[in-house]
């Protein structure tokens, strides 16, 4: 990667371990150099996690900023006929349930640390 910067850069890799990348992105925002020499690879999901409410994300997703992406996945958003939402809005006015990768913000005993 430090050929594709200019002055061409050491990396140095640094793993932080948990939850998809809620810790790293703890990290990123309260603890790391603001000034561009720390950068971090996350799962968007965990840049969603203060909106939807969780204590543990100690960050606001809106000061990070996006360099690139390391794959071209399609995410979708799918529901059943019978729920009565046809829009992607009508999830702002009705209550549904959805299913995720990873532990939620009721299971969070499973992310030690956080």
């Amino acid at each position: 990667m430090g050929a594709f910067i200019p002055a061409i850069p050491t990396i140095v890799p640094k793993k932080h371990a948990g939850c998809g990348g809620l810790q790293a992105s703890n990290h990123m925002a309260s603890q790391a150099p603001k000034d561009g020499s720390e950068i971090a690879m996350i799962a968007s999901s965990a840049l969603l996690t203060p909106l939807f409410g969780d204590d543990a994300a100690k960050f606001d997703p809106r000061k990070f900023t996006w360099l690139g992406s390391m794959n071209d996945d399609v995410s979708s958003c799918g529901v059943w006929f019978t729920t009565g939402i046809t829009r992607f809005e009508d999830m702002m006015d009705k209550e549904v349930v959805f299913g995720a990768s990873g532990p939620g913000r009721h299971h969070r005993s499973a992310c030690p640390g956080e």
